[in-house]
């Protein structure tokens, strides 16, 4: 499913990493931005940044993952358009 809100997404996740050093951004086909990196605390506070920074979008799962291959820890989240966007 791959939609205008993912190629919004992706655009944003570019520029977001830019300004979020060290950190692992992608976005997939299912608008979930995945975020990755070694410290908990960045990732969360990275999703938060994320939603604080663009209003525009409403959560609709998290996920956290502990993976075998770098970035180690992961935090998802999946996004739509808020109702009032």
């Amino acid at each position: 499913m791959h939609s205008d809100l993912t190629d919004e997404l992706r655009s944003r996740a570019g520029v977001f990493t830019d300004e979020h050093e060290g950190l692992w951004v992608t976005v997939d086909a299912g608008n979930t931005v995945e975020f990755g990196g070694s410290r908990p605390g960045e990732l969360f506070q990275a999703a938060a940044d994320w939603l604080a920074a663009d209003r525009r979008y409403e959560v609709l799962g998290v996920r956290w993952q502990h993976a075998a291959t770098d970035p180690r820890l992961r935090l998802a989240i999946a996004l739509d358009r808020a109702p009032d966007a």
